[in-house]
Protein backbone atom coordinates (compact mmCIF):
# COMPACT_ATOMS: atom_id res chain seq x y z
CA UNK A 1 0.00 0.00 0.00
CA UNK A 2 1.47 3.43 -0.69
CA UNK A 3 1.41 4.58 3.08
CA UNK A 4 3.77 2.28 3.69
CA UNK A 5 5.60 2.48 0.76
CA UNK A 6 5.84 6.38 1.90
CA UNK A 7 7.04 5.57 5.27
CA UNK A 8 9.70 3.00 4.07
CA UNK A 9 11.67 4.99 1.96
CA UNK A 10 12.71 2.46 -0.96
CA UNK A 11 15.39 3.06 -2.98
CA UNK A 12 13.35 4.82 -5.48
CA UNK A 13 13.28 7.69 -3.69
CA UNK A 14 15.65 10.70 -5.61
CA UNK A 15 17.09 14.00 -4.35
CA UNK A 16 16.19 16.64 -7.23
CA UNK A 17 18.68 19.75 -6.20
CA UNK A 18 17.87 23.82 -7.36
CA UNK A 19 14.64 22.89 -9.93
CA UNK A 20 12.03 23.95 -7.65
CA UNK A 21 10.97 26.27 -10.97
CA UNK A 22 10.35 23.06 -13.10
CA UNK A 23 8.36 21.35 -10.00
CA UNK A 24 6.37 24.48 -9.48
CA UNK A 25 5.36 24.59 -13.33
CA UNK A 26 4.29 21.13 -13.25
CA UNK A 27 3.17 19.81 -10.35
CA UNK A 28 -0.72 20.98 -9.72
CA UNK A 29 -0.88 20.13 -5.78
CA UNK A 30 0.43 18.93 -2.99
CA UNK A 31 1.87 15.09 -3.34
CA UNK A 32 0.49 14.99 -6.98
CA UNK A 33 2.05 13.45 -10.15
CA UNK A 34 4.15 15.90 -12.11
CA UNK A 35 6.26 15.24 -14.79
CA UNK A 36 10.18 15.88 -15.30
CA UNK A 37 10.95 16.51 -18.60
CA UNK A 38 14.69 16.09 -18.09
CA UNK A 39 13.84 12.55 -16.32
CA UNK A 40 12.01 10.50 -19.27
CA UNK A 41 12.98 7.22 -17.28
CA UNK A 42 11.06 8.14 -14.00
CA UNK A 43 8.98 11.07 -15.34
CA UNK A 44 6.00 10.28 -12.50
CA UNK A 45 7.11 11.54 -9.81
CA UNK A 46 5.27 11.87 -6.60
CA UNK A 47 6.93 15.09 -3.87
CA UNK A 48 7.48 14.08 -0.53
CA UNK A 49 9.03 16.70 0.88
CA UNK A 50 10.84 19.91 -0.05
CA UNK A 51 14.14 19.52 3.07
CA UNK A 52 12.00 20.45 6.34
CA UNK A 53 9.21 21.71 4.29
CA UNK A 54 6.02 20.48 2.45
CA UNK A 55 5.25 22.51 -0.61
CA UNK A 56 1.82 23.52 -2.14
CA UNK A 57 1.54 24.93 -5.38
CA UNK A 58 -1.78 26.93 -6.01
CA UNK A 59 -2.09 27.17 -9.81
CA UNK A 60 -5.28 29.22 -9.65
CA UNK A 61 -3.85 31.99 -7.38
CA UNK A 62 -0.43 31.40 -8.90
CA UNK A 63 1.53 31.01 -5.44
CA UNK A 64 3.29 29.32 -3.61
CA UNK A 65 2.64 27.69 0.01
CA UNK A 66 5.19 26.37 2.39
CA UNK A 67 4.39 24.00 5.40
CA UNK A 68 6.93 23.78 8.07
CA UNK A 69 8.06 20.79 9.89
CA UNK A 70 8.42 17.23 9.01
CA UNK A 71 5.20 15.18 7.76
CA UNK A 72 4.30 12.34 9.72
CA UNK A 73 4.32 10.49 6.79
CA UNK A 74 2.58 7.48 7.76
CA UNK A 75 -1.05 10.11 8.26
CA UNK A 76 0.36 12.55 5.70
CA UNK A 77 -0.16 14.63 8.27
CA UNK A 78 2.19 18.07 8.51
CA UNK A 79 1.83 21.52 10.47
CA UNK A 80 0.34 24.11 8.89
CA UNK A 81 2.50 26.51 9.50
CA UNK A 82 2.26 28.50 5.87
CA UNK A 83 4.42 31.38 4.43
CA UNK A 84 2.17 32.22 1.49
CA UNK A 85 4.11 34.32 -1.39
CA UNK A 86 3.45 34.89 -5.47
CA UNK A 87 5.38 32.28 -7.33
CA UNK A 88 8.13 34.28 -8.15
CA UNK A 89 9.55 35.58 -5.32
CA UNK A 90 8.80 32.00 -3.75
CA UNK A 91 11.04 30.48 -6.48
CA UNK A 92 13.80 33.38 -5.35
CA UNK A 93 13.58 32.69 -1.96
CA UNK A 94 13.56 28.94 -1.85
CA UNK A 95 15.57 27.62 -5.11
CA UNK A 96 18.40 26.79 -2.79
CA UNK A 97 16.16 24.09 -0.63
CA UNK A 98 16.15 20.35 -2.50
CA UNK A 99 12.64 18.57 -3.43
CA UNK A 100 12.76 14.80 -2.55
CA UNK A 101 10.69 12.77 -4.98
CA UNK A 102 9.65 9.31 -5.58
CA UNK A 103 8.91 7.67 -8.71
CA UNK A 104 5.21 6.28 -8.93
Amino acid sequence: NATSEWTEFPSRILVLPHILGLIVRQCGALQGALTVPEAPESSKLRVVWLTDQLVHVDNNTDTLEVFGGYPRLRGLAFERTRIRAPLPSAIGNLTNLRFLVMRE
